[in-house]
């Protein structure tokens, strides 16, 4: 198994992605909040890039069944349901419901990773859920880390480098890592302590506390807290089959 990892989707460095599992990962807070949803009992997520994009996508179904989630630099978009912080998608707002989601780096992210074979959703809350999938599997692996505004998303980094260092630590000599994956790692190792103090301090987790949402920082770093795989398939994410 080869990993590698993507620090941004819109730097140079662009790997293939077919014939890979891709694991796109958005601590703040896209796939977290997708976790949280999923784990709650929302049927399925529709990722999309435009804000038009995601009243074309709903126009299929009725609108009792659909939530507009999504956000803007952090704020919720406005005539949408929902924004974009874990803890609005409480069982009773989202269970049987379908969420269309546009985020300023998440569902570009997710996007951009259709091209793999298959791709997971990855968050601290479901670290060892995809890790459990991860390992049984015999292919190579693209870390995707969704960044923040055209740049590193340092959370995101950490989380890409626990999953590297987890791998390596189970599949030992079974693993090859490229440089990307390696100083991932090496990042992850100067931050895990501390999830939160890295979040709290991070730019994105700075801006995320002046505009009202610290609360959900504490949120995104409760590692290991869901037992979810969210898997993107056909438009659509949805917990994978047990």
């Amino acid at each position: 198994m080869k990993i590698d990892v993507v620090r941004d989707p819109s730097s140079a460095y662009q790997p293939r992605l077919e014939d890979s599992i891709a694991v796109v990962i958005d601590v703040l807070r896209a796939a977290s909040t997708i976790c949280t949803a999923l784990a709650n009992g929302c049927r399925e997520i529709i990722p999309v890039a435009e804000v038009a994009d995601a009243y074309d996508a709903a126009a299929i179904y009725p609108r009792p069944l659909v939530l507009f989630a999504g956000e803007r630099h952090g704020r919720q978009i406005d005539g949408f349901d929902l924004g974009n912080s874990p803890k609005e998608f409480q069982p009773d707002v989202v269970a049987g419901k379908i969420i269309i989601l546009t985020t300023t780096n998440g569902t570009r992210a997710l996007l951009w990773a259709q091209g793999a074979q298959r791709t997971l959703v990855l968050s601290f809350l479901n670290l060892h859920s995809v890790i459990s999938f991860l390992r049984t599997v015999d292919q190579d692996v693209v870390i995707i880390c969704a960044g923040q505004d055209g740049e590193e998303s340092l959370e995101d980094t950490v989380c890409a480098g626990l999953l590297v260092e987890r791998l390596q630590e189970l599949l030992k000599d079974k693993v090859q890592l490229t440089e990307q994956a390696r100083g991932a790692a090496a990042v992850a190792r100067d931050h895990k302590i501390d999830l939160l103090a890295m979040m709290i301090a991070s730019p994105h987790g700075e801006h995320l506390q002046k505009i009202g949402y610290a609360d959900d920082l504490e949120i995104c770093s409760r590692l290991n807290s869901l037992d979810v795989l969210p898997v993107y398939v056909d438009g659509a994410i949805r917990l994978a089959p047990r």
